[in-house]
């Protein structure tokens, strides 16, 4: 693994009114993984693999266990609709609903209840 972090971010508003700070890249070699953690002490995996990267883990187990749901969230904020996948605290639901409403998203579906039709 190797790291180029900005030791003071760089700051970038992808919306109006909405400031990020870019921390810095982390490169992943093929089977390596860092967490994620909230301050609670709640984490998500990412694992690069040779074809990608899992991006999450199991959405209908590990992080319902570690109190996360997924939505599979559409915004209209721009010319072209956008989809976005956000995992979620389900503490804080109500106020995730309060930020898609601000940057007129929705909720498609929340993937870690949806249960694909059988083949």
């Amino acid at each position: 693994m190797k790291t180029n972090f900005n030791s003071d971010g760089r700051t970038f508003s992808p919306l109006k009114g909405m400031n990020l700070m870019d921390m810095g890249e982390l490169f992943l070699e093929c089977d390596e993984q860092i967490t994620i953690t909230t301050n609670s002490g709640a984490g998500n995996d990412i694992t690069r693999k040779s074809w990608g990267f899992y991006l999450s883990n199991s959405l209908n187990h590990t992080l319902r266990k570690r109190g996360f749901r997924t939505a599979l969230v559409l915004s209209d904020f721009t010319e072209t609709p956008t989809l976005y996948i956000n995992i979620v605290e389900e503490a804080k639901i109500d106020e995730f609903l309060g930020y898609l409403s601000e940057v007129r998203a929705r909720v498609l579906t929340w993937l870690d209840t949806w249960v694909p039709e059988a083949k």
